[in-house]
């Protein structure tokens, strides 16, 4: 399966989610996780990397929409691939 994960850290930054969310589902994502502000801590990224099975991919439109710190990226990186999944960065 091919899912999409975004977020955004600001109630301001909704329309560019919306079109995130567009342009995952255009790129193919058949489910697009997504966080956004008063929601628990990436309650939506937990839920992606728990549903993962072996085989899936997941879309991203860039780095920076998983996390703004480059160890934490780390981490989520990994257990994504722990998962057997792959992950493809739509911009670069």
């Amino acid at each position: 399966m091919i899912y999409g994960y975004t977020r955004m850290s600001m109630e301001i930054q909704k329309p560019m989610l919306l079109k995130h969310i567009d342009e995952l589902n255009k790129a193919g994502a058949e489910k697009v996780y997504y966080d956004v502000p008063g929601r628990h801590e990436q309650q939506a990224l937990n839920e992606l990397i728990t549903d993962l099975k072996s085989g899936d991919t997941v879309y991203l439109l860039s780095l920076d929409r998983l996390s703004r710190d480059e160890e934490e990226m780390k981490s989520i990186l990994e257990k994504i691939k722990a998962k057997g999944a792959e992950i493809k960065v739509l911009v670069k």
